[in-house]
C-alpha cells in the first residue's frame, strides 16, 4: 500500500492497493490540483478504498518537499478558511462572547483593569482595526496559522484522531503564553511587568484558548481565532 496525506501532518489513508495507486497515477488521470499549486502537490482521484466524503474526493500525493512550503501553505490555509456553516458561526460568536466575559469578569476581580477608568473609546477606528491586525491577526497567523496542521473539515481521519489534535494546540498555547515574559524580560521591556504579572498569564491562557477553540470550531479559520 500507498501512505497518501496532507502535508505529512494531517490525515492518513494506509489502505490504498497498489495497483489502484497504479492506475490513479496513469499520466491521463493525473492532475494539478489548484489548491496546491504552492507546493506543486499532485492529486488523483481516490478509489473505492478512500473515504468517499474526503475533500474533493482526492488523495494528495508527493508530500511538501520543505518547510517552506508547509508554511506557505498553512498559513494560505488559515487565511482562507471562514466559517461556512450556521453552526459553525454561532460556535465562534459563542466562544468570543463567553472568553471576552470571562476575561472582563476576572480582570475586574482581580483589580488587573478597572473598568470605569481604563475604558477610553477609541479616538479613530484606525485605532481598534490597527489592533486587530497587530498584534492579534499577526499573533495568530504564527501561533495557529503556521504551527497547527491544517484542519480538514468533515475528515473521518480527523474525526478518528482529534487527541493528538488537541494536545499539539494544548502545547502551542502553553507556549504563547509562557512567551510573553520572556519577551518582557528581553526584547519587549515595557512590557515586563505586566507581561510577568500572574492575572495578565491567566488572563491569556483564558483569551487564547478561546482563540484556539474558535480555531477548531471553525475548521481552522485564523479569522475567527482572530476575534
Amino acid at each position: 500500500s500507498i501512505v497518501c496525506s496532507f502535508l505529512g501532518t494531517g490525515p492518513i489513508i494506509n489502505d490504498v492497493k497498489a495497483e489502484d495507486a497504479s492506475h490513479a497515477l496513469a499520466p491521463n488521470t493525473i492532475k494539478e490540483n489548484k489548491a496546491f499549486d504552492l507546493h506543486s502537490l499532485y492529486c488523483f482521484h481516490a478509489d473505492s478504498n478512500c473515504p468517499n466524503d474526503h475533500p474533493n474526493n482526492m488523495i494528495v500525493v508527493g508530500l511538501a518537499t520543505t518547510w517552506q512550503q508547509t508554511l506557505l501553505i498553512r498559513l494560505s490555509t488559515s487565511l482562507t478558511t471562514l466559517p461556512t456553516t450556521t453552526t459553525q458561526c454561532l460556535h465562534v460568536v459563542g466562544v468570543t462572547l463567553t472568553t471576552t466575559t470571562l476575561a472582563g469578569m476576572v480582570g475586574s476581580m482581580t483589580n488587573f483593569v478597572h473598568p470605569q477608568q481604563d475604558f477610553h473609546l477609541p479616538s479613530n477606528i484606525l485605532r481598534p482595526l490597527s489592533v486587530f491586525v497587530f498584534p492579534a491577526l499577526v499573533e495568530e497567523l504564527v501561533w495557529r496559522g503556521a504551527l497547527l496542521p491544517p484542519i480538514i473539515s468533515g475528515d473521518p481521519q480527523t474525526q478518528q484522531q482529534p487527541q493528538s489534535l488537541y494536545n499539539v494546540a494544548f502545547v502551542v498555547l502553553l507556549a504563547h503564553v509562557l512567551i510573553h515574559p520572556l519577551l518582557g524580560a528581553t526584547v519587549w521591556p515595557r512590557g515586563k511587568v505586566i507581561f510577568q504579572d500572574p492575572r495578565f498569564l491567566a488572563l491569556a491562557f483564558l483569551v487564547l484558548g478561546g482563540s484556539t477553540v474558535s480555531y477548531f470550531v471553525s475548521g481552522g479559520s485564523v479569522w475567527a481565532a482572530t476575534l
